[in-house]
């Protein structure tokens, strides 16, 4: 089993810092990040680094494909939808642009 804790507000319209000590915070962001817990549980268990390095940047390039794919679809999809209606363009090709790069400058 595996605890963990709310690293952030439950909304974009919840403001934690107004009721969340923010030491309280840091010291959760420090401490009870599930993924980062499993790997040192896994490093100290006998797993090499510099493998879960390698499976973190395969699954990094494989989650950003996805949203890219993810992202392509949505717009055939409106497109498709939206010439049966007889539409010139996507109304909100801006905003796949925006994701796309929103996707592209995770860390």
């Amino acid at each position: 089993m595996i605890a963990v804790e709310r690293l952030t507000s439950h909304t974009n319209a919840d403001d934690d810092s107004v009721y969340r000590d923010p030491k309280l915070v840091q010291r959760l962001r420090d401490n009870c990040d599930p993924v980062a817990n499993l790997r040192r549980t896994l490093i100290a268990g006998g797993a090499e680094a510099d493998a879960l390095d390698l499976l973190d940047r395969e699954i990094d390039t494989e989650v950003r494909e996805a949203a890219e794919t993810a992202l392509d679809n949505q717009a055939l999809d409106l497109s498709v939808k939206l010439r049966k209606r007889s539409l010139p363009r996507l109304p909100n090709e801006e905003g796949n642009a925006e994701a796309r790069a929103a996707v592209r400058r995770l860390p």
